[in-house]
């Protein structure tokens, strides 16, 4: 983990991961962002947020953070949505570098809001 960093980033470490992958960047042109998108965004485009940390102690101190982050793929057309989710999955799950220790994918879900066909995928990460 890059030193300060807690399971508390995990947003700035999980933007920085979609952003990295080319493919993704341009099936949503660019639209990826941490918790809320501008009102003027256009389709498809991600949100991702954290939904919740558990932190791991011992008598040492802190030894690493469990997080529970969610994507969120907003699309107008149901099938683009779908490649969309898929390479989120692809780019994220079982990801190990400095920040993460695993990465594993807990959950899908999809519903369809305000015109819009949209695929939740829910994360948790281990933070070391």
């Amino acid at each position: 983990m890059k030193k300060g960093q807690t399971g508390i980033s995990i947003n700035v470490h999980v933007n920085e991961a979609l952003k990295e992958d080319e493919k993704l960047v341009q099936m949503v042109n660019g639209n990826i962002y941490p918790v809320v998108c501008n009102q003027d965004t256009t389709f498809p485009f991600i949100v991702h947020y954290r939904d919740s940390i558990t932190t791991d102690y011992t008598k040492c101190g802190r030894v690493g953070d469990t997080v529970n982050f969610s994507i969120e793929i907003a699309s107008k057309k149901y099938k683009e949505g779908m490649d969309i989710a898929e390479r989120v999955r692809a780019v994220l799950e079982l990801k190990r570098n400095t920040y993460f220790q695993d990465l594993l994918l807990d959950s899908v879900e999809e519903f369809y809001a305000e015109n819009t066909f949209v695929q939740r995928l829910s994360f948790t990460a281990k933070i070391l």
